[in-house]
């Protein structure tokens, strides 16, 4: 896995942003209409299910946010999660290898021959393997025959930790709270540099030790 590109998160900081730019701009009484006539059952479901399959999370997410309060919205999302990495697990047992690595032909992730000596340090370096979408990511875990309880458990925490700050992304939205969203939108830069940051020492580390 080579170095990651600080553009690559810079990519994803302002997509974010178009996004929630876009919703705040949105015809509210339409939307409340809209909000209105959803069913969470089919919300929830259908972010059981769209992940496994590439469609982004982060619209469901801001979506989340701006429909239901914190119990339902939050709830429902670490349901989702749950169900969706269980999904993965599945479909990753399958058979679908050459699937996932003509997938991630030409990105800076691939798939190991064997399964890793370290798996605790390889999750957290797929983890923060830049410019590969969240589901590929935990496909590769799967298909490196990761432990379960490791795969589950790392790829749950990160997710709902990328959740539960879109959710507030999409709360302070919907509530026209500036403050609370700008705050949110600092963490989410936050968090992406020192994904970054983390992610470079990690390659460095690897390059240095495999150059021994």
């Amino acid at each position: 896995m080579l170095d990651p590109k600080p553009r690559t998160y810079l990519t994803i900081i302002l997509a974010t942003l178009a996004v929630a730019a876009a919703i705040y701009f949105w015809d509210q009484a339409a939307f409340n209409e809209w909000k209105a006539n959803l069913n969470p059952w089919a919300f929830f479901l259908l972010m059981t299910i769209a992940p496994a399959f590439g469609v982004p999370t982060s619209p469901f997410y801001i979506l989340a946010g701006l429909s239901f309060g914190p119990l339902l919205g939050l709830g429902g999302g670490a349901l989702a999660i749950a169900g969706n990495l269980l999904l993965v697990y599945v479909i990753g047992q399958s058979g679908i290898r050459k699937i996932v690595e003509k997938l991630l032909q030409g990105r800076e992730l691939q798939l190991p021959a064997e399964a890793p000596r370290r798996p605790v340090r390889y999750t957290i370096l797929v983890k923060f393997a830049p410019g590969v979408p969240a589901f590929l990511k935990n496909y590769v875990l799967v298909l490196s025959h990761i432990p379960f309880r490791l795969y589950f458990g790392a790829s749950f925490l990160f997710s709902f930790a990328y959740a539960l700050m879109f959710y507030l992304l999409g709360d302070s939205i919907q509530d026209r709270e500036t403050g609370q969203g700008l705050t949110v939108l600092a963490v989410i830069l936050l968090l992406a540099g020192l994904a970054w940051y983390v992610r470079r020492r990690l390659a460095k580390k690897r390059a240095a030790t495999a150059g021994k």
